[in-house]
């Protein structure tokens, strides 16, 4: 998972400073987000619920709507502005930039001859799976 932005929160309730939690915004390989929300604006924090902030708008699952980590924000932006408490934007730092992941999954069919005349008996064909996975594998690299 890569960071890409992440939310020093605040409750306004306490002042500008005021019982500081932070937000941070994770892409996962399969090009989807993940959220994890705890106290304090450090890493150490005592972890939290998302559902602690009462929102009435939900946070993206996905990237596919989102050209770049600005519009990621704007729309995270607006989620938060739909809570209680403790979710007002002290500051905020975009870490990443927002890049789809490609698949590194090479998957490779099952290839078989006979190995009779009259087709009956079936044996895999271990050579032409290995040169179908090394040219998947080079348009991996080269792309």
């Amino acid at each position: 998972m890569k960071r890409i932005i992440i939310y020093r929160l605040y409750d306004s309730a306490y002042g500008e400073q005021g019982n500081a939690k932070t937000l941070s915004v994770l892409l996962r390989e399969d090009n989807t987000l993940s959220y994890i929300y705890y106290g304090g604006w450090q890493d150490d924090g005592m972890g939290f619920c998302l559902t602690n902030m009462q929102l009435s708008k939900s946070f993206p699952i996905s990237i596919s709507r989102f050209k770049n980590s600005n519009e990621l924000h704007e729309e995270i932006k607006s989620v938060l502005a739909t809570g209680l408490g403790a979710n007002k934007i002290s500051t905020y730092e975009i870490l990443n930039e927002l890049k789809q992941t490609k698949p590194t999954t090479i998957k490779v069919k099952a290839m078989y001859y006979y190995s009779d005349d009259a087709e009956t008996i079936k044996v895999y064909d271990e050579e032409a799976m290995r040169e179908e996975f090394e040219s998947q594998l080079n348009q991996l690299i080269n792309n």
